[in-house]
C-alpha cells in the first residue's frame, strides 16, 4: 500500500493529484476540483467513465456558468460528491447543481498510505469570492474520506453543518459498454411514479435495469444495513461492481448517458436540503 502526490497541469494551471494504491487497485484524487476521484482502477481495469480532463477540471468561468445553468459536461463523469443538496437549489437567483462540494477547493486534507481525507469549512472556504456559508445559507461543514482496501473503495462522509442540514451522496459515472445492467434492491411497493415497465425486470425485492435503454429514476433504497449487498453493476463479460451502503442513504438514483451509467446512493430526495449525520458506501469490484 502506498500514496504519492504530484502536480497535474490542465487549463493553464496546476492541480494536485493524489494517488492511493495497493496490490489490487488504485484511486486518483484532485482535492482542488471538488475532492473528485478521476480514476478508479481494479486489477488493471479502469472502472470510471473518464471524460476529457480539461473539461472535467474546468475553470472559474465554468463554475460561474454552473451557478446559472444545468450542464452535462463539467465535473461529471468521474467522481464528484453530492452535497449539501441533491438537484438544483436556488440561492439569490442562481443554481448550484448538486451542491457545492463538487466545485470547492478542498484545502484541508490528510493523506496516508491507504486513505485521503478532506474537510470543507463553510465560514473559511470560498467559491467565486463568496464563502460556502453564504452560498448555502447556513453554517456548512463536511468531511469526506476515500479509503482503499483489499476489497475495494470505502467512501465516508460526515456532515458537520449546523443542525445536520444537508443531503449527501455520490454522483459517479461508471463505464457502461453494451449489455450492461444494474441490479438494485428496493421496495417494490414504493416504486417511482414514472416507473417504466419496459426498462426494468422485477425480481424478489429488486429491479434489474437495462443500461442499453436511456433511463433515470429515483428508487427507495432497501433498509437492510451496510453489510447487505444493495446493488450491482453487471457487465456482459461476467465482471461486476458491488455496492454496500448505510441505510442513511435512503434513495438510489439509476441513470445513464450514451457511454456511462450512474449508481447513486443519496441521503435525500432532490430539490431539498434534508438532514444527514454520516454514512459509508463500500464499492467492491469483482474484476
Amino acid at each position: 500500500m502506498s500514496s504519492s502526490t504530484r502536480k497535474l497541469t490542465a487549463n493553464g494551471r496546476e492541480w494536485t493529484l493524489v494517488t492511493i494504491s495497493n496490490s489490487n487497485g488504485s484511486i486518483e484524487v484532485v482535492p482542488e476540483a471538488g475532492f473528485s476521484i478521476i480514476s478508479f482502477k481494479w486489477n488493471g481495469r479502469e472502472l470510471l467513465d473518464q471524460w476529457d480532463i480539461n473539461t472535467f477540471l474546468g475553470t472559474e468561468t465554468d463554475i460561474e456558468y454552473i451557478t446559472n445553468n444545468i450542464t452535462d459536461t463539467f465535473r461529471k463523469g468521474f467522481g464528484p460528491s453530492i452535497g449539501p443538496w441533491f438537484g438544483q437549489r436556488e440561492e439569490n437567483g442562481k443554481y448550484w447543481q448538486h451542491g457545492v462540494c463538487r466545485f470547492a477547493d478542498w484545502k484541508k486534507t490528510e493523506i496516508t498510505n491507504t486513505c485521503i481525507k478532506g474537510r470543507l469549512v463553510g465560514k473559511n472556504d470560498k467559491l467565486l469570492g463568496r464563502t460556502v456559508n453564504e452560498i448555502c445559507g447556513f453554517d456548512f461543514g463536511a468531511e469526506i474520506s476515500y479509503t482503499l482496501t483489499n476489497e475495494g473503495l470505502e467512501y465516508r462522509v460526515k456532515n458537520l453543518s449546523e443542525g445536520n442540514k444537508g443531503t449527501f451522496g455520490i454522483h459517479w459515472y461508471w463505464k457502461s459498454p453494451k449489455d450492461t445492467k444494474i441490479r438494485l434492491k428496493t421496495d417494490l411497493n414504493r416504486l417511482p411514479k414514472d416507473y417504466d415497465e419496459k426498462k426494468y425486470m422485477k425480481g424478489a425485492g429488486e429491479v434489474i435495469a437495462d443500461m442499453n435503454i436511456r433511463n433515470g429514476h429515483i428508487f427507495r433504497s432497501a433498509q437492510r444495513g451496510v453489510r447487505t449487498l444493495k446493488g450491482q453493476i453487471l457487465y456482459a463479460d461476467g465482471t461486476n461492481i458491488d455496492f454496500y451502503y448505510d441505510d442513511a442513504f435512503e434513495i438510489t438514483v439509476l441513470f445513464n448517458t450514451k457511454d456511462g451509467c450512474c449508481f447513486e446512493p443519496v441521503s435525500g430526495m432532490p430539490y431539498m436540503v434534508g438532514a444527514f449525520k454520516d454514512g459509508m458506501i463500500k464499492i467492491c469490484p469483482k474484476v
